[in-house]
């Protein structure tokens, strides 16, 4: 919905979470009825790979003012 700026969203663990994309792309982009676009089964990334998740995370955009955030103590 574009609502927020882009995020990683890292599903971790392949043997759990490629069924459920497979299924997603069976399911929701069938010709006609597609009910997504393919654009939107990208805005995940299906890894088991730590460095990537590494990778995926330090290049991420900043978002907000950390310096607002909660502090403890």
């Amino acid at each position: 919905t574009k609502k927020i700026p882009d995020v990683p969203i890292i599903l971790y663990g392949k043997d759990f979470w490629e069924p459920l994309d497979e299924y997603f792309r069976k399911i929701f982009l069938r010709p006609g009825l597609e009910t997504i676009s393919e654009e939107d089964l990208n805005l995940y990334v299906i890894t088991d790979n730590d460095d990537e998740v590494l990778e995926l995370i330090k290049n991420a955009e900043v978002r907000g003012d950390i310096s607002s955030r909660h502090h403890l103590g």
